[in-house]
């Protein structure tokens, strides 16, 4: 019975990535190139790499199932499916954030709305609305448990909080956590990647 293998191509706007596994789930190919002008020779060129590397495989045409992913995931011709990287990103933030930071933050709030008196009620529930809007809402509500009479004057200031944070947060990402992530890996003396694993820059 012959072996069945499984392909992964990446093409991004700077290195396109391939991969081959095996049923087991077993790497046995794998290359990064620079990408191409054209996303469609990028993609092609990865996948001859990695396929001259397996002996069983002749062409793409021979892969079990092939997923197209990355910048230019339209533009490669030979796959079973094109999957965003989003998605994966997606569902990365929403069970870290959504799931697990929603029920730290509720814990969170409570105790410190119970035991560090020294903060107002207000301050706490705009600190609330820092975060995505159900750690917002499960934060807030312990804290409305301890002061029921403010409940309207406390979801204000969170809710206020949450849409203001969502709107400079952008500027503070792109105008200073991108330049201080770039100017701390040169600093830690991080390169580009090199053409092909385990090559010598």
């Amino acid at each position: 019975m012959a072996k069945k293998y499984f392909a992964g191509c990446d093409v991004g706007s700077t290195y396109t990535k391939a991969v081959i596994l095996d049923e087991q789930g077993n790497i046995v190919a794998h290359t990064t190139i620079r990408s191409k002008i054209n996303s469609e020779q990028s993609a092609q060129i990865a996948m001859q790499e990695v396929i001259d590397q397996v002996p069983d495989l002749k062409s793409s045409k021979d892969l079990e199932y092939l997923i197209g992913t990355g910048y230019g995931r339209n533009k490669v011709p030979f796959a079973d499916e094109n999957v965003s990287e989003i998605s994966c990103h997606v569902m990365g933030v929403y069970v870290t954030g959504t799931v697990f930071g929603a029920l730290f933050c509720s814990l969170m709030g409570s105790v410190i709305a119970s035991t560090m008196t020294f903060f107002s009620p207000q301050a706490l529930a705009m600190a609330c609305g820092t975060g995505s809007a159900g750690m917002m809402a499960t934060t807030l509500a312990p804290i409305i448990e301890i002061y029921p009479d403010m409940k309207d004057e406390l979801t204000a200031l969170a809710a206020t909080s949450n849409m203001l944070s969502g709107l400079d947060g952008v500027y503070m990402s792109v105008f200073l956590g991108l330049p201080m992530a770039n100017w701390l890996g040169r600093l830690l003396g991080v390169k580009d990647a090199p053409s092909k694993p385990g090559a010598k820059e």
